[in-house]
C-alpha cells in the first residue's frame, strides 16, 4: 500500500496528508515483511527508512544471561534497522525519482489554480518533472482535482470534459527523453499519447505546415521549405530575440504605411464617402511611432464594421477581372483543348526546379485575390488549380514593371511569359484587367485586411531578410535566401504569427467572430491547449519557449515549465531565467525553486557545487550547501593522465566493477564524449 501527500478534496475542503508511509511487501523465510519501508512526517520534516518492519516490531523476551552478548549484538543490529533519511536503491536504470516526498514548496504547486503560469527551477533530482506530472494528473481529474470555478472555466473554454482532458501537451528536447517521460507518466497513472508528449522539432513542422501557412504545401505553394542544414543567419539562436524585435517592428510599421497609402488613394478616387470612418481611421494610424500600444486589432475592427461598403466596391471590380480572364481562357481552349493540362504540367516542372526563384508578387495579388478563393479545391484537381494559377499570372502580367525582360529573370512569372510566347493575351485585355486591379489595389489591405495581413507574413519575411542582408545584419552575406529557412527562422515566424494572433484575439469581437473575415485565426484558436508543460526548459531557445507559451489557451493560460539553468543538453538553449521571463509573452509568470536533490550522492552533490563555482554558474539555484537528504552512495572515481588508447580499457574495468557489485545486474550506463566521431574507434 502506498499513501501519498498530494492534495485531495473532500466537500470542497483541502486535505493534506501529514504522515506518509510507503510499504514494500516481501516474502521472507520468516513470513511476510515490509523491506525498506519509507516513513515521512511533513510536520516535523522527518524522513526514515526501516529496513525490516518485522525487526522494528519485535518485542523483548526474557533473555538467558548466557545469551546477553548475542542480544547486545542483536540490539545494535536493530538500531541500524532504522536509517535517518530516505535510503535509495542503487539506480539500475534511468528513471524519475520514485515515490519522493513532496515538500511544502511542491505541495504549494498543487494548490496553484488551473489558470496559472510557473517556472519551476532546481537542480537534478529534486522532483521537478515528477511534480509537473502529478500536478497535471491532479488537474486532469475533473471531479476531484478541480474546484467548481475551474470546472466551469474548463467547460466554458473547451465544451466537454473529454476535450479538456485530452487538450494538454508536454514538450521535451529529444526523442530519448520523450520515451523516458512516457514511462514516468505510466508510473504516475497519467494517460499520455504521442500527441500529448512531443519534441518541439516535430511539432513545429505541424504548426508551420498545417496551422500557420508558413511551410510549403500543395495548398500554399509560396511557402518556405524547412531545412535544418541550410545556413542563413549569422548569429542563429544568440541573435534570435533581437531578430524578432527588428522584424516585428518592421512588419507593423510597414503595414501601417500600406494602410495609410490605401486610404489616401481610396479617398482621392472618391471610393469612401463616410467621413466618420475616415477620421477614425486616421486617429488610429497616427499614433506616435515610439508608442508601445498595439493598434492593429482596433484598425481591423473598424474595417470590420464598415466591411459592407468596402466589399461592394471590391466585388464590382473583381467581376470585371474574372470575366476578362474567362474569355481569354475560353479562346485558348477553342484553339487547343489541352491548354490547361499542358499549363499544369509546365507549372509542375517549375516546382521541381531548384533554380527557379519564387515570385514576390503574392502580397500584391492578395489585395485582388480573395484568400479563400482556393477553398474546396484539392491538390489533385489539377485543372482548377491551373486556372487559379493562370489568373494570378495574368494579374502580374497586366501590371508588370515597364521594361521587364523575361530573358533576364529566373522567376516563375518570367518562365511563364517565355512559355506562353505568342499566346500572351492581347494588350487591350491586359489594360482592362490592370484598370480594375488598380482600383482594387487602391483599397489595398482595406478589404479583408486581417486574413490578408496574417497570411502574408511569410512572404513579407522573405522581403525583410533580403533587406537586412543588404545591410549585413542578421543574415550571411553569401546566403542565397531563396525558398529555404532553418529552424531558428521557422521558430521566428511561428512566434510572430502566434503573438499577432494573441494580440488580435484579446479583442472580444475578434475572439467571438466566426465569419470568414477572421478565418485566418481559426486554426490558431483550434490549436490552443488547455495546459502546456515543458520539461528541461533551458534546452529550448527563448523563441521556442515563447511559442509554447502562446499555445496555452488565453482564457486559461496554464503554462508550467521546469529545468535547471546550470545544465543544458544543447549549447543553443536559454542561458538564464531572467532572459526567459523578460521574453515570454503574457506576463505574470512566477518562478519557484526546488532545493532538495533526492537522487544525488553527497560527494557528487558537493562536487557539482564546486564545478558551478569554478565555471561561474548559479550555485544558489542548485540548492543548499548542506544536503542532509542526499544518498551516501559510492565514492566517485576519476581516471587521470590516460592516453587515448587506455580510455576504453579503463571504462571497461569500471563497468566490470559495477557488474560485480550488482551481482550481474548491469544498469543503464551513459558514456559522454565530446563528439561521436573522435571516439568511435575506441569502443
Amino acid at each position: 500500500m502506498q499513501l501519498d501527500t498530494r492534495l485531495e478534496r473532500f466537500d470542497e475542503q483541502d486535505i493534506i496528508k501529514i504522515q506518509h508511509v510507503t510499504y514494500i511487501p516481501q516474502m521472507t523465510a520468516a513470513g511476510w515483511d515490509s523491506r525498506k519501508t519509507e516513513y515521512r512526517d511533513a510536520a516535523d520534516f522527518q524522513f526514515k527508512t526501516i529496513n525490516s518492519l518485522i525487526k522494528l516490531l519485535e518485542k523483548d523476551e526474557d533473555i538467558d544471561p548466557e545469551e546477553f552478548l548475542a542480544k547486545f549484538l542483536q540490539e545494535q543490529d536493530r538500531k541500524s534497522n532504522v536509517v535517518a533519511g530516505i535510503k535509495k536503491e542503487i539506480v539500475e536504470k534511468f528513471t524519475l525519482p520514485d515515490q519522493i516526498f513532496l515538500d511544502s514548496q511542491q505541495d504549494g504547486i498543487f494548490r496553484l489554480p488551473l489558470n496559472y503560469s510557473l517556472l519551476l527551477i532546481g537542480p537534478a533530482g529534486t522532483g521537478k518533472t515528477t511534480t509537473l506530472i502529478r500536478r497535471l494528473g491532479q488537474k486532469l481529474d475533473f471531479e476531484n482535482g478541480l474546484s467548481e470555478e475551474e470546472k466551469n472555466l474548463a467547460l466554458k473554454t473547451f465544451g466537454t470534459e473529454d476535450e479538456f482532458r485530452s487538450g494538454w501537451i508536454m514538450f521535451t528536447p529529444t526523442e530519448l527523453l520523450k520515451s523516458y517521460l512516457k514511462e514516468a507518466f505510466n508510473r504516475e497513472s497519467v494517460p499520455a499519447s504521442d500527441q500529448n508528449i512531443t519534441t518541439w522539432d516535430s511539432y513545429r513542422n505541424k504548426l508551420g505546415r498545417d496551422v500557420l501557412r508558413i511551410l510549403k504545401t500543395s495548398r500554399f505553394e509560396s511557402g518556405f521549405l524547412y531545412s535544418q542544414e541550410v545556413t542563413t543567419l549569422q548569429g542563429d539562436f544568440d541573435a534570435a530575440v533581437e531578430l524578432f524585435s527588428e522584424f516585428h517592428k518592421w512588419l507593423v510599421e510597414g503595414y501601417t504605411y500600406e494602410l495609410i497609402q490605401a486610404m489616401e488613394k481610396s479617398v482621392s478616387l472618391g471610393l469612401f464617402k463616410d467621413t466618420l470612418f475616415i477620421n477614425k481611421f486616421y486617429d488610429l494610424v497616427t499614433i506616435p511611432s515610439n508608442s508601445d500600444r498595439f493598434f492593429l486589432d482596433e484598425i481591423f475592427h473598424l474595417i470590420f464594421i464598415n466591411h459592407e461598403q468596402i466589399s461592394n466596391l471590391y466585388k464590382r471590380e473583381r467581376e470585371a477581372i474574372d470575366t476578362a480572364i474567362k474569355v481569354d481562357l475560353g479562346n485558348k481552349l477553342k484553339k487547343n483543348g489541352k491548354f490547361l493540362e499542358e499549363y499544369s504540367n509546365f507549372l509542375a516542372s517549375l516546382e521541381n526546379n531548384e533554380q527557379t526563384e519564387a515570385d514576390e508578387s503574392d502580397a500584391t495579388e492578395a489585395d485582388i485575390l480573395d484568400e479563400e478563393d482556393d477553398d474546396g479545391i484539392s491538390s489533385s484537381d489539377r485543372i482548377k488549380n491551373a486556372i487559379n494559377r493562370y489568373r494570378s499570372f495574368i494579374l502580374w502580367l497586366a501590371s508588370r514593371p515597364a521594361g521587364f525582360e523575361a530573358g533576364k529573370s529566373t522567376s516563375r512569372n518570367a518562365s511563364q511569359m517565355k512559355w506562353l510566347g505568342d499566346r500572351t493575351p492581347p494588350q487591350d485585355m491586359l489594360e482592362s484587367v490592370n484598370r480594375s486591379a488598380s482600383r482594387i489595389r487602391s483599397m489595398g489591405p482595406l478589404y479583408n485586411p486581417l486574413n490578408k495581413f496574417f497570411n502574408s507574413i511569410a512572404t513579407r519575411y522573405g522581403k525583410f531578410r533580403k533587406l537586412m542582408q543588404a545591410e549585413n545584419k542578421f543574415y550571411h552575406p553569401y546566403s542565397a535566401l531563396r525558398k529555404r529557412i532553418n529552424g531558428t527562422e521557422l521558430d521566428l515566424l511561428i512566434f510572430t504569427k502566434l503573438k499577432l494572433a494573441a494580440d488580435l484575439l484579446r479583442k472580444q469581437q475578434m475572439a467571438n467572430d466566426e465569419s470568414r473575415l477572421t478565418s485566418a485565426l481559426k486554426p490558431v484558436k483550434k490549436n490552443y491547449k488547455a495546459q502546456v508543460l515543458v520539461d528541461e526548459a533551458p534546452d529550448f531557445s527563448p523563441l521556442q519557449l515563447g511559442c509554447m507559451k502562446l499555445m496555452a489557451h488565453p482564457k486559461i493560460n496554464s503554462f508550467f515549465a521546469c529545468g535547471d539553468f546550470n545544465q543544458r543538453l544543447v549549447s543553443e538553449g536559454t542561458k538564464n531565467v531572467s532572459i526567459l521571463k523578460e521574453f515570454l509573452p503574457g506576463g505574470n509568470i512566477e518562478e519557484k525553486n526546488t532545493y532538495i536533490p533526492y537522487r544525488q550522492t553527497k560527494s557528487l552533490y558537493k562536487f557539482s557545487l564546486k564545478v558551478l563555482d569554478i565555471i561561474g554558474g548559479n550555485a544558489h539555484a542548485s540548492g543548499h550547501k548542506e544536503n542532509e537528504h542526499a544518498n551516501e552512495g559510492f565514492r566517485p572515481v576519476l581516471g587521470r593522465n590516460l592516453e587515448k588508447w587506455q580510455v576504453s580499457s579503463w571504462i571497461v574495468d569500471r563497468i566490470v566493477e559495477i557488474e560485480k557489485i550488482l551481482e550481474g545486474n548491469i544498469p543503464s550506463i551513459a558514456i559522454l564524449v565530446p563528439n561521436c566521431k573522435s571516439f568511435a574507434h575506441y569502443f
